[in-house]
């Protein structure tokens, strides 16, 4: 990737008659000799080692390379005061140091602090520490992973942005970054390893806008419900649900004219400010429709979840919106299902104010290509209530599998009574309707959409106290009725005998990295019960157990949460979710013995007299 942008012609010349020049002819990006192998490019790291024996200390190490510590700077510093980079690197360029004698080991950090317009070289010292013994070992080893993670996760990619903007004049093209094929861990099904970067796939964000996500906690607990008919199954090796229960969310940043600006004089920074600005504008680039009126917003939230907040001039009826939308569905830490719609939406007034704090109001004035497609009111309303209608098995396969979708709009033809030139190809013609579709890509604008509007909503929440800021839209509802139990189903119906046994399904799923987990809700495994009756005795849940025990099988999901994202089985849109006992040790991380013993604990627990949930003393 480092080679075929260097070769790359640089776009911003001084004069338009300059001859033509490749990236590489106009930087310097190796700090080592043409000696006729590969070239060290943008190197990060230096390394100095001495006996211990020997007569030279530390003191000298630091003189050896201080030389080779600003040479390495400077390629960073160089790079980022080139004409045509735009881009803010936070804390500047970044350059460490590792020097050991013998067992003794010292880690440095170079940077640049300027000064009058004129660059200083800074070398500061960060840690000592002898690794003979068991802290100090573990210390450097802590600290070298650091430096790897931020080196492939950070770094890398900030310098390839860097190159790629010299080589357009398309500061939206220059902001979106694909798939490295060059760094090993992040290939095939190996996602990156730190969440806070993942937003970044994409896009730029601030880094104060990411945050541990806690808005996965429970937010109704059945258990709260004094009647809940199923409470009396929790115990300590698992619990029961009602499976017709479904929490639907929204969650969504809305700028308008009224209240763009006040979102961003909330940031100290304005490089902050304008780095997220360019982010919504890319993301609404990538993917979004043209609504009427912010109107449509209000309709939309309040059929998905019927309390729409009133909250005068969210937009002026007369300004269209442009919105990009993601429905995702998932079993939170609590056991309960939740299906969440959300939306990036900016008003064209609104529009405006992102291209000024974006600071390339110039060149977005002169691309012409921003014509995202158009989308009625009724349209987007019927697609809508096409997922509201889904059935209770359909939307409980779908919150197994983490499914993801998008809403977009699909040509379906040409109208025939549009004026047409048959020598002149025109999309003014063409009838287009909203679809839905899976949102499997996990280079999907949606992914980056999403990460950027939940980093927006940690922000601003509070504990348990949900936003009120005005460009935050944040509703939820839990729904009980109103759906079919399965397809085509009526009010009467029992389940035909060929899927008797789809009446109560057994779900394991664990919760990793997750502090603030409610309380007394660690139970890998779950009854959901899809019949509709949402009763039970103890003999139809053990009965049930059983049958799962007989069968060897079982269903598994995840349960959202901070999880390592490196791990294959944490993955949305999950391709399976059933499972034979024996296999659901690799993909659920709990071995058959083990699945067997919870079942038949959790079997002895039901029958035997109640037994409290706190911790024993």
């Amino acid at each position: 990737m480092f080679e075929k942008l260097l070769q790359e012609v640089y776009s911003h010349e001084e004069s338009e008659h300059s001859r033509p020049r490749s990236i590489e002819e106009v930087l310097q990006v190796s700090i080592n000799p043409d000696n006729g192998g590969d070239p060290l490019l943008f190197p990060f790291l230096l390394l100095e080692a001495k006996g211990e024996k020997g007569p030279e200390n530390f003191e000298h190490m630091e003189i050896q390379t201080s030389f080779p510590i600003k040479h390495a700077l400077k390629l960073q510093y160089d790079l980022l005061k080139t004409r045509g980079n735009t881009m803010d690197v936070p804390g500047g360029p970044l350059i460490w140091f590792l020097a050991n004698r013998g067992e003794d080991w010292i880690v440095y950090a170079g940077f640049v602090h300027e000064e009058d317009g004129r660059p200083n070289y800074w070398i500061q010292h960060l840690w000592g520490g002898n690794i003979t013994g068991l802290d100090g070992a573990m210390q450097l080893v802590l600290i070298v992973d650091y430096i790897l993670d931020w080196a492939r996760d950070i770094y890398r990619p900030n310098i390839l942005r860097q190159l790629k903007m010299l080589s357009s004049s398309n500061m939206n093209d220059a902001m979106t970054l694909g798939f490295d094929p060059d760094v090993y861990s992040l290939a095939g099904e190996v996602q990156p390893w730190m969440e806070e970067v993942e937003a970044q796939n994409f896009e730029l964000m601030p880094d104060e806008m990411l945050s541990p996500p806690q808005s996965d906690a429970a937010s109704v607990t059945h258990d709260e419900e004094p009647l809940d008919p199923l409470a009396r199954f929790k115990t300590h090796h698992g619990l029961v649900r009602d499976g017709r229960y479904i929490e639907s969310r929204v969650r969504a940043l809305f700028l308008t004219a009224d209240n763009a600006r006040t979102f961003f004089e909330d940031f100290d920074n304005p490089k902050k400010a304008m780095t997220l600005a360019r982010s919504i504008l890319a993301a609404l680039n990538r993917r979004c429709v043209v609504l009427e009126s912010g109107d449509v917003l209000k309709h939309i939230e309040d059929k998905w979840t019927g309390t729409e907040q009133q909250r005068p001039n969210l937009a002026r009826k007369e300004s269209r919106v442009y919105a990009q939308f993601r429905v995702s569905y998932y079993i939170n830490h609590a056991w309960e299902q939740v299906r969440e719609l959300t939306y990036l939406a900016a008003s064209e007034d609104a529009r405006e104010t992102l291209i000024e704090t974006a600071d390339f109001r110039q060149v977005v004035r002169r691309r012409s290509r921003f014509n995202p497609p158009k989308c009625s009111r009724d349209d987007i309303l019927g697609t809508i209530e096409l997922l509201l209608k889904r059935s209770v098995r359909q939307d409980f396969v779908a919150a197994l599998a983490r499914r993801t979708f998008m809403l977009d709009i699909e040509s379906t033809g040409i109208d025939p009574q549009s004026p047409r030139d048959k020598f002149i190809s025109t999309s003014a013609g063409l009838i287009s309707k909203m679809v839905l579709k899976v949102d499997k890509d996990k280079k999907s604008p949606g992914v980056a959409m999403q990460e950027l509007v939940h980093a927006v909503y940690e922000k601003y929440r509070i504990g348990k106290r949900e936003p009120s800021e005005p460009f935050l839209r944040v509703s939820s509802r839990v729904d009980l009725d109103g759906r079919p139990l399965w397809r085509d189903w009526k009010a009467g119906d029992e389940l035909p005998k060929y899927e008797s046994h789809l009446d109560k399904v057994l779900v394991c799923a664990d919760v990793m990295n997750a502090p603030f987990l409610p309380k007394n809700s660690d139970q890998k495994l779950c009854m959901f019960v899809l019949d509709g009756k949402g009763v039970a005795e103890p003999f139809d849940i053990t009965a049930k157990l059983l049958w799962f025990l007989f069968k060897n099988e079982i269903y598994g999901t995840v349960r959202k949460g901070r999880v390592y994202k490196s791990r294959v089985n944490w993955r949305d849109n999950r391709v399976e979710h059933f499972f034979r006992m024996e296999k659901a040790g690799e993909l659920l991380k709990a071995s058959a013995v083990e699945l067997r013993s919870g079942i038949f604990e959790w079997i002895k627990a039901i029958n035997s007299p109640p037994e409290s949930l706190e911790p024993q003393v």
